[in-house]
């Protein structure tokens, strides 16, 4: 997917699906390797914003994994 894209990061307290949408339309997109294990708000923000970086760069983001944010399983 190219063009103007939203993101959004859904936790419920073990692990985060992350999804992708052209922005202005209804359906989401699940992104390679969502649902990943994530046992905190914070993390969840961390992968959130590491989600919205990678999709700004571009080159087919997929969820980093746990291991690539610091490990924090």
């Amino acid at each position: 997917m190219t063009g103007n894209l939203t993101v959004r990061t859904t936790w419920d307290g073990k692990q985060a699906d992350v999804a992708v949408r052209y922005t202005d339309t209804e359906r989401w997109f699940a992104l390679a390797g969502s649902p990943v294990p994530c046992h905190s708000e914070q993390d969840s923000r961390q992968l959130h914003q590491a989600v919205v970086e990678a999709v700004r760069a571009g080159g087919g983001a997929a969820v980093p994994q746990p291991t690539q944010l610091g490990g924090w399983l």
